[in-house]
């Protein structure tokens, strides 16, 4: 699977946003802190695995880095 462009919509502070990635696989998300980088990878695991049960959509917004 070849993942081109990911679009999160309403997910956290990402309201709208289309995100490019790489094409030889390589992707660095850099932003302040605050700015929805966690977020974004939590989208991403959950268009690629899907929730398992809605506690752990939910739970899944606490989760990041510090």
């Amino acid at each position: 699977m070849h993942i081109q462009t990911v679009e999160v919509v309403g997910v956290g502070p990402l309201l709208n946003h289309s995100i490019e990635l790489s094409p030889d696989g390589k992707n660095l998300i850099l932003g302040p802190n605050e700015c929805g980088k966690s977020t974004l990878c939590g989208a991403f695991i959950s268009i690629v695995y899907g929730f398992s049960t809605r506690k752990e959509a939910e739970h899944s917004h606490t989760k990041g880095g510090g």
